[in-house]
């Protein structure tokens, strides 16, 4: 602990970041944008990370500009983001004991948040690239929770507020287009398989109360890594957008614990 400041070692590591050792890429999903995950960005650029958001090609605001784009263009969309931000490419860097790169005598430290879709693109930058830690927020594995929309739709009625029957129905009027979906299919079929490859510590967050995945898909992510280091947490009154719901800042705090304890220094 230093007590002129009240940090651990660990959280001043993380903290004394002027010369831009830690870096972190967030993808947002699925005909989403990057407000899904600003404060995620907020939360760490305030821990002194240099952080950036992806924007998906395709994404604009406008569902059908969806069709533009496929999911090879999001993987390489990302994973330009991700050699930009880190300055170097990590295929030719060296890496110490602790999974930090090290260049030209700077050391680096590279997560990677994903949420929803961008969880199944930083698993596919993982494979790729080097990447020293993963955030994966509602994974969408098992799409589709049927069982929670029935649930909201009751509240709903029950309490004569219509906000998620409101939801359903602006879903409904303007839906992604057929193309994009099968992008977003293709782009599963492909990542699936990909889980038992990663090896960089996990952290897995998963929404109770997500009506667009289902909570198990947490449990095939934390079953199918084959990281030593990997984290599961669930948050049991937040629906899919978590950085937008009731759980955000437990949320903030697990993730800046788990980027804590992977980031320590070693002695």
């Amino acid at each position: 602990m230093d007590t002129s400041t009240g940090l651990s070692a660990a959280e001043a590591n993380l903290k004394d970041n002027q010369y831009g050792q830690h870096v972190c890429l967030i993808i947002h999903g699925f005909a989403g944008s990057i407000c899904d995950v600003l404060p995620i960005q907020k939360f760490l650029s305030s821990k002194g990370w240099h952080v950036k958001c992806s924007r998906l090609p395709g994404h604009t605001g406008e569902n059908r500009d969806l069709v533009r784009a496929s999911h090879r263009d999001w993987l390489e969309s990302t994973k330009r983001d991700l050699q930009d931000l880190v300055g170097v490419t990590r295929d030719s860097a060296t890496t110490s004991a602790r999974g930090v790169s090290e260049t030209d005598g700077t050391p680096r430290f590279a997560a990677v948040v994903g949420f929803s879709m961008g969880s199944l693109l930083a698993v596919n930058l993982a494979t790729k690239q080097k990447v020293d830690a993963l955030v994966l927020l509602n994974t969408p594995i098992y799409c589709g929770n049927t069982k929670m929309v029935a649930l909201n739709v009751f509240r709903d009625l029950r309490v004569r507020n219509p906000v998620n029957l409101t939801r359903y129905a602006r879903r409904l009027a303007d839906p992604p287009p057929f193309r994009a979906l099968c992008s977003f299919r293709a782009l599963l079929r492909k990542t699936k398989p990909l889980f038992p490859t990663v090896t960089c510590p996990v952290f897995i967050g998963q929404s109770m109360k997500d009506d667009t995945v289902r909570p198990k898909s947490a449990d095939f992510v934390f079953r199918n890594v084959s990281s030593k280091h990997k984290v599961i947490r669930y948050y049991p009154n937040s629906g899919h957008v978590i950085c937008h719901e009731p759980d955000a800042q437990a949320m903030l705090s697990d993730v800046w614990q788990f980027l804590t304890d992977v980031c320590a220094p070693t002695t």
